[in-house]
């Protein structure tokens, strides 16, 4: 399994965990190059429930918010971004009908 969340986070598996890891700017040695980007692992987890819990929390600690209302979009932001990466693997189911079901992102869902 390969899963990106957004452009900052990805998680992938390994027969006994899912791996949350976290991207970051690699060292260069010629300041002119362009810079490179890699993923370093900052957590193991039993199931995807808590990886992508993992992903929140990092999204929610790491955020720069100066108010309640910032945090409450960067919360939102991170959930829908985890939304999005888990609807690319696995559509939303077909009801009996044959359509498709798909969730309704609103504020209040999240």
């Amino acid at each position: 399994m390969r899963l990106e969340i957004g452009e900052k986070y990805l998680i992938t598996s390994d027969p006994r965990n899912i791996i949350v890891s976290e991207r970051y700017e690699k060292k260069q040695k010629d300041e002119t190059a362009a810079p490179e980007y890699a993923f370093k692992e900052i957590a193991y987890c039993a199931n995807l429930e808590q990886a992508c819990k993992k992903v929140l929390q990092k999204s929610i600690n790491l955020a720069d918010a100066e108010n309640l209302a910032d945090l409450v979009r960067i919360i939102h932001e991170a959930k829908n971004n985890i939304v999005q990466a888990l609807m690319a693997v696995s559509p939303a189911p077909a009801c009996k009908c044959g359509c498709a079901l798909e969730p309704e992102l609103d504020e209040e869902s999240l």
